[in-house]
């Protein structure tokens, strides 16, 4: 009888205090940045609260009924320098998984920013860490991390119907994207969006293929690499998936105009510290298709699914296999004779895109002064686009004409950290990718109808960092990178430094240094044979970069900062063609057929100023603004300099958000309020050849040295809003959000082009207000 009453008041002690549980755990992982070993008897607190926990031998921490929020994070251990988390959102439906990296203290430093990557791998000048709570909250970011950059300084795109980003002033076909550490393809769906006739683009697309559910906090780089990184003569976009929760199975449904993304994670065992994470989207436009729903003469989908393991081991390390397969379409045609008005209107175009990456990672730390992190992955894009196009001059249709473009990497990444002292550390890595890159265009309707370009061979990538805080002012971090490609022998030397000075606890100044080299994009080398054949195009060089940065940083308060970069890009080795002329590969956007002799003699200079200003999310509100100055300017093989097509001058952001808490009768509610703000110059267009363009009934436009880019694209202006409540009950949160980019529908200018069948030039439009309607549920 005692037995069971003793039963019975357990079991209603344990169901009450369940119910009255009104917050959510916080847990996590406290280690080295720079070794990855766990650290034992750190301290973590939430700031302006009694909550706070301490990590055991294995650097595990949990803090228990934690209310929901938006919180800044302290932590700190013997040894090691005091770490701020700024921002840590705790939702009462999951639980909040948050590892954090600390340094071993050298020289006294103050307190840092701990910063959601390696802080061993954090660029010092000209990077920019983002969470995936920003691209979940910045106004018509779509759930798009490619998209949240637009808000950052140095940062324009071309198209408001892709993500194509030019980074300060130079082409999308400048940045490079990276996954878990390593180099992939261009990972976009719909890579046609916002081009004329609707061709692949070689960078950028509609939309990410990458669930914002499957990303963890991510770099983006614009300039002055740090040893680590190279491949790119301008940015680098460096994407880290999350691992999923290994304790509880949890879940995310979201619907809306976007599409519908289901998400899953959890443990594969009670007893098991593994873990999965499993995302698939469908695109809204997409179901709709399916349906049966008619959506005018054009018909979009996209969708993809993706998977991340991680696989713990008590000895061996930490392994984690990863996946993603996406698949993207777009048809157009028009059957309705009636309905036929722009040239355009008379073709019939198929566009269709997949995308497949897959690898793993493997960790392991090596006593308290060495670890070593490797990355496998193959990552593989094929663009296919046909058109069947109507002559108006011999009243039938030609071809089909036809452009693929397919780029594969199979790359293999390692990088070991070693710890000299507690003031110098010494990174080595390499990396080495099998690329097979190929670009065919062709007319079936013509004898000789097909064009293959063609690149594939090893390229070697090894680099050696040392980083050393040489007093409690002074750090410095110098290197070397190399890099070189077998398929033709070319090879790039590239030297690497940067040197900070810490003015006092909130002035710091950086100068840093980088020589950055490019390969040429797959058309630039052109086929490996006859027809077409051309023995100079095969051994073009690297496209090089030396980068200058001077940065300044402000801490005005706890919450705010202030920072500013001059910057200086001098190009060389830029590909342009082997005839004087003002042609420049820094120009290119789409993909391209270079069927003419081409060498590496262009010169470009980009330089600037940028300014801005941030206020973490405190007190319910935060705010970024920044602005931008600068002027781009190359010189072709004619040796005459031009301002470059995405020479814009200038681009001005900002973005804003508060949030109000409603807690009537009881339920936990959160309206959120952000807006953004986009002002950018216009691009340069060369002008429509008009008499050409009739003739051959093709957009042909002037492109000698007095006309090239010599028409200025209309100011670029835009206003977003996102309108979102949140509901939230244990173990439960709905959030239902409206986005609405071009709030005041204001009509930008994409481009001009020569349309036969209205007989003028045709002033094409960006896109005007979308809103976009969206409800999430996670339980």
């Amino acid at each position: 009888m005692h037995k069971k009453i003793t039963f019975i008041v357990l079991f209603f002690t344990t169901t009450i205090q369940s119910f009255s549980q009104t917050g959510q755990t916080v847990r996590g992982r406290i280690t080295d940045s720079f070794t990855n070993n766990p650290i034992s008897g750190a301290s973590i607190s939430i700031v302006n609260t009694k909550l706070g926990s301490s990590t055991d031998t294995e650097g595990n921490y949990i803090i228990s009924n934690v209310p929901s929020g938006r919180y800044r994070i302290k932590i700190s251990s013997i040894n090691y320098t005091e770490g701020i988390v700024y921002e840590l959102v705790v939702d009462l439906s999951k639980e909040k998984i948050a590892d954090f990296k600390l340094q071993e203290k050298a020289n006294n430093l103050a307190e840092v920013i701990v910063h959601p990557i390696n802080s061993g791998t954090i660029n010092p000048t000209s990077s920019r860490t983002f969470t995936v709570e920003e691209t979940q909250r910045f106004a018509a970011s779509f759930y798009d991390p490619a998209r949240l950059v637009a808000s950052f300084p140095g940062i324009t795109t071309t198209n408001d119907q892709g993500n194509n980003i030019s980074v300060r002033g130079n082409s999308p076909n400048a940045l490079v994207w990276r996954l878990e550490g390593v180099e992939i393809v261009n990972p976009n769906h719909l890579t046609n969006a916002g081009t004329i006739n609707d061709r692949p683009m070689q960078n950028g697309g509609g939309t990410i293929v990458l669930s914002a559910q499957m990303l963890d906090n991510s770099q983006f780089l614009s300039g002055a690499f740090s040893p680590e990184y190279g491949g790119s003569v301008a940015g680098l976009f460096d994407m880290r998936l999350r691992k999923g929760n290994n304790k509880k199975r949890e879940y995310t449904v979201q619907a809306g105009f976007l599409g519908v993304d289901l998400s899953a994670e959890g443990p594969f065992s009670k007893n098991s510290k593994a873990s999965y994470l499993l995302n698939y989207r469908y695109s809204f436009t997409g179901l709709l298709n399916a349906f049966g729903v008619p959506l005018g003469d054009e018909k979009i989908a996209f969708q993809d699914i993706a998977l991340n393991i991680s696989l713990p081991s008590k000895k061996a390390g930490n392994f984690t296999l990863f996946g993603i397969y996406g698949a993207s379409s777009n048809d157009f045609e028009i059957t309705d004779e009636s309905k036929k008005i722009f040239a355009k209107d008379y073709s019939s175009i198929n566009f269709n895109a997949k995308f497949i990456t897959f690898g793993a990672t493997h960790e392991i730390s090596f006593g308290k002064k060495a670890s070593l992190r490797s990355v496998i992955a193959l990552s593989e894009k094929q663009n296919n686009r046909s058109e069947l196009e109507y002559s108006k001059r011999v009243s039938s249709y030609s071809g089909p004409i036809f452009d693929n473009l397919s780029n594969q990497r199979t790359s293999f990444n390692t990088t070991l950290n070693y710890r000299i002292s507690s003031t110098n550390r010494l990174k080595i890595g390499l990396s080495i990718a099998n690329i097979n890159d190929q670009s065919a265009h062709g007319d079936l309707s013509k004898p000789s109808p097909y064009y293959l370009a063609k690149i594939d061979g090893l390229l070697f990538q090894p680099f050696i960092n040392f980083q050393s805080n040489v007093t409690s002012k002074i750090a410095l971090n110098l290197g070397l990178y190399y890099q070189k490609l077998t398929a033709n022998n070319t090879e790039s030397v590239e030297p690497r430094s940067s040197l900070s000075y810490k003015i006092n606890e909130k002035n710091n100044l950086t100068f840093a240094y980088s020589l950055q080299g490019q390969m040429q994009l797959v058309a630039a080398y052109g086929p490996e044979s006859n027809p077409g054949f051309i023995p100079e195009n095969r051994n073009l060089k690297f496209s090089q970069a030396h980068h200058y940065v001077v940065s300044y940083n402000k801490i005005f308060s706890k919450n705010t900062h202030f920072k500013t970069e001059v910057f200086l890009q001098n190009h060389f080795n830029v590909l342009t063609t082997k005839t004087k002329s003002p042609l420049s590969g820094m120009n290119l956007i789409d993909e391209y057929q270079l069927t003419v002799p081409l060498n590496n003699v262009g010169t470009a200079t980009n330089k600037g100023i940028e300014l801005s200003i941030e206020k973490y999310f405190q007190k319910k509100y935060y705010y970024l603004v920044s602005t931008t100055l600068y002027d781009a300017k190359y010189k072709g093989s004619n040796g005459i300099e031009i301002n470059s097509r995405f020479n814009g001058k200038y681009a001005a952001n900002f973005t804003a958000g508060k949030e109000w808490d409603w807690n009537k009768k009881s339920k936990n509610r959160v309206i959120g309020v952000n807006v953004r703000g986009i002002f950018q110059g216009g691009y340069s267009e060369s002008p429509i050849d008009v008499e050409s363009s009739r003739f051959f009934q093709r957009s042909l436009s002037f492109n000698n040295t007095e006309n090239i880019f010599s028409v200025k694209l209309p100011d670029y202006s835009r206003f977003d809003l996102r309108l979102s409540v949140k509901k939230q009950k244990p173990n439960y949160t709905r959030i239902l959000s409206l986005d609405i980019q071009n709030v005041t529908n204001h009509l930008n200018t994409a481009y001009f082009y020569f349309d036969w069948a209205q007989n003028k030039v045709i002033e094409k439009k960006q896109l005007g207000m979308i809103p976009v309607l969206n409800w999430r549920a996670e339980f």
